[in-house]
């Protein structure tokens, strides 16, 4: 099910909009949310593409689930 302004899934794994962004707790785990899975978070501790974002920080970042972990794309 796709609505506007909002992601979500049958399973209702991702239901944030992309635009608002939401903390690094406040994901689903990386393994429900499914590999492909993209999301804006707003406390990431860093910054470098490629590792597993952790909250805690200041960053403003977009992150993708590979369907293990979620993992920081663009800043």
């Amino acid at each position: 099910n796709i609505q506007s302004g909002n992601v979500s899934t049958t399973t209702a794994a991702i239901t944030r909009s992309l635009h608002t962004g939401v903390t690094v707790s406040a994901l689903p785990t990386a393994g429900v949310a499914n590999a492909g899975a993209i999301q804006y978070v707003t406390d990431a501790s860093a910054t470098t593409i490629g590792s597993v974002v952790v909250g805690g920080g200041a960053n403003k970042v977009m992150v993708w689930s590979d369907g293990a972990d979620w993992k920081i794309f663009a800043s």
